[in-house]
């Protein structure tokens, strides 16, 4: 299991990334942060966190506008999901960023940081209702970023990979 969001949490954007270790262990990114923790699903519900011996609870829910608000112990986190400007085509917007244009599965990333591409070319595959959709580079440039990994479900506006010219 492998989860990756980005988030608006205090006008900034906030990447916030979730990886399965096996059984219960997980290894949370939020922002540069690297956490290393057990988690188990209570039958209400909510999680028990287990983080550097200290142990808490969480609950998410959403509210009518969308807004995520997380309960961790006694403080809770109001996320906004962070939406791109995208017009939702498939390939890069003259500012190189590739956005993945529906929620979906990073099926395969075909560039890796460095990479010369030209306009047109397929750098990603994205995986949504059964059908595989290319993601094509909008410019000729260098892959200077890939944010996200092959087997990833994003939602859509979640920014996979950055070119520059």
């Amino acid at each position: 299991m492998s989860y990756s969001k980005d988030f608006e949490h205090e006008g900034e954007r906030l990447r916030v990334t979730a990886k399965s270790k096996g059984e219960d262990l997980y290894q949370v990114m939020v922002g540069d942060r690297v956490l290393e923790l057990r988690a188990t699903v209570l039958p209400d519900g909510r999680l028990a966190i287990e983080h550097d011996g200290q142990h808490f609870e969480a609950a998410a829910s959403r509210t009518a506008n969308n807004n995520l608000h997380v309960r961790l112990g006694n403080q809770t986190y109001v996320l906004t999901a962070h939406v791109a400007a995208s017009s939702g085509v498939r390939t890069a917007s003259g500012d190189g960023m590739i956005l993945a244009p529906m929620t979906g599965t990073i099926l395969k990333i075909g560039v890796t940081k460095g990479d010369a591409v030209s306009a047109g070319q397929t750098v990603a595959v994205l995986t949504a209702m059964k059908m595989e959709h290319k993601l094509l580079a909008g410019i000729d440039g260098t892959v200077v970023e890939v944010f996200e990994e092959e087997g990833v479900a994003v939602d859509q506006g979640t920014v996979i990979l950055k070119i520059e010219a």
